[in-house]
């Protein structure tokens, strides 16, 4: 097991042809390897380190054939190829007035910017794709220590909804929901990784991680991402049966150690939770507001006077339908949808000073970059999918990541169906994460190579 864990950095494979300088691909490979930790330590300004990345993905795709020839590469330079003569076009056909004028930058990294992330795992050496969830986790707690207001801690206990640090509560909960997913799918194999009185440990971090994860999923007070994880648990666990793995929760449990610790913190977490008062929490925060069918007809015709939260959405996804009727192909441009706000009547003035987005990733990308732009970000989404499938099938990703990977695509489709995630840096960076670590499995496999510590059992 130590001689793994000293694999995962010192093997001395190189796994492409090196028609590249070795200390450029061992400097791409630090470089994107260490974007999970720093972006949080540049509070997700790391500009620099994000251009750097990028040009020594660069390098590679032109010193190296293998690159070159990967579909998805492919299909991600034919998307930034398209959304940069979209961008040419909407500078000529979109009025002055109604155009924001910028290139669309955040779609380009949205859906494109984990390719590096994923290949620096096989450029220069045998690297374990659960590197970079290891380092977002580590760049999260380091945030929290450094960037979370001790103001916002007591607020949080007393009962306050906070945002810790974050830009505002939601962000901060689909951050704690994102690591609350996958502490929960990969703790079992951080247990197994230690024996002796070693796994004591691990299982008390496992769940002081866990404890922190739920205690952010519940102060911040997201009523979507609290249905994003029940989305999410339950596609989870019906992958699970699909994969025919239900015996191994039986062979987990008929070690006495193993249930007597799942049952202590089980039992620590209801302990939290009755502290918190989560109950009485969740309660209040639904009561908030209700939407019936009456309030829903008077949104969408515009009539509602007091506005909710889901009457504002509501309005929001309203108008945009009407605004892609308009321009349904090639659409309006980047954040066009703040312009437009601005020049509908229908919305008072008080209205689009407090509102420039659409509250809707899917509205707001059909809105900005029409049905053809739409289809391309589908097309590197099912991409990802069918790399993952096709990796776990090929027996290099372990279950617990296949899993995962259709639980968190559960918890993201909700999630970004009542916030615009897409636009923002906290979007950004969960994607490139999470679909930088998928992809990976996907090159271990095309290159021959065994992820560190793959096991189709776990």
């Amino acid at each position: 097991m130590h001689m793994e864990f000293l694999n995962l950095f010192l093997g001395e494979r190189i796994l492409l042809p090196a028609r590249s300088p070795v200390w450029l691909n061992r400097s791409f490979c630090i470089l994107s390897l260490s974007f999970p930790l720093l972006w949080f330590l540049n509070d997700g300004g790391a500009d620099l380190l994000l251009k750097l990345i990028v040009l020594g993905f660069l390098f590679v795709f032109l010193t190296k054939k293998e690159v070159r020839q990967d579909e998805l590469v492919l299909l991600v330079l034919s998307l930034i190829v398209f959304l940069s003569w979209e961008y040419v076009w909407h500078v000529y056909a979109i009025p002055p007035d109604m155009l924001d004028g910028r290139f669309p930058d955040k779609y380009v990294n949205f859906f494109c910017f984990f390719v590096p992330i994923a290949y620096a795992t096989v450029v220069w050496r045998r690297i374990s794709p659960y590197v970079i969830l290891a380092a977002a986790a580590a760049g999260l707690l380091v945030f929290l220590m450094i960037y979370s207001p001790i103001a916002d801690w007591q607020l949080s206990w007393q009962g306050g909804r906070v945002a810790l640090g974050f830009r505002n509560a939601q962000h901060a909960g689909v951050f704690f929901g994102t690591a609350l997913l996958g502490i929960c799918f990969f703790g079992p194999r951080m247990f197994k990784t230690v024996a002796g009185v070693k796994r004591v440990l691990v299982a008390s971090l496992i769940f002081a991680f866990m404890a922190l994860m739920v205690y952010g999923v519940i102060v911040t007070q997201v009523r979507a991402v609290w249905i994003a994880l029940l989305l999410a648990g339950f596609v989870g666990f019906l992958a699970f049966l699909m994969t025919g793995n239900f015996r191994n929760i039986l062979r987990w449990f008929k070690c006495r150690h193993r249930l007597a610790m799942t049952f202590l913190m089980l039992l620590g977490l209801g302990a939290l939770g009755n502290i918190l008062g989560v109950q009485d929490r969740i309660e209040k925060r639904i009561s908030q507001e209700s939407v019936n069918i009456e309030t829903v007809q008077e949104a969408i015709h515009f009539k509602s006077e007091k506005m909710t939260s889901s009457s504002v959405r509501i309005v929001l996804w309203t108008a945009a339908i009407d605004w892609i009727e308009d321009r349904p192909l090639l659409g309006w441009g980047m954040h066009s949808a703040g312009r437009l706000i601005e020049k509908d009547d229908r919305f008072s003035q008080e209205f689009k000073q407090s509102f420039g987005h659409l509250h809707n990733s899917y509205l707001e990308a059909w809105v900005a970059l029409g049905a053809i732009g739409i289809f391309y970000l589908l097309a590197v989404i099912g991409w990802i999918a069918r790399s993952v499938v096709c990796a776990w099938k090929g027996g290099v990703m372990p279950t617990d990541a296949f899993l995962f990977s259709w639980a968190f695509f559960a918890f993201w489709v909700v999630a970004n169906c009542f916030e615009s995630y897409i636009n923002y840096a906290s979007g950004f960076y969960l994607t490139t994460i999470i679909a930088g670590f998928l992809y990976a499995f996907q090159l271990q496999q095309r290159f021959g190579l065994n992820s560190i510590s793959v096991d189709q059992s776990t």
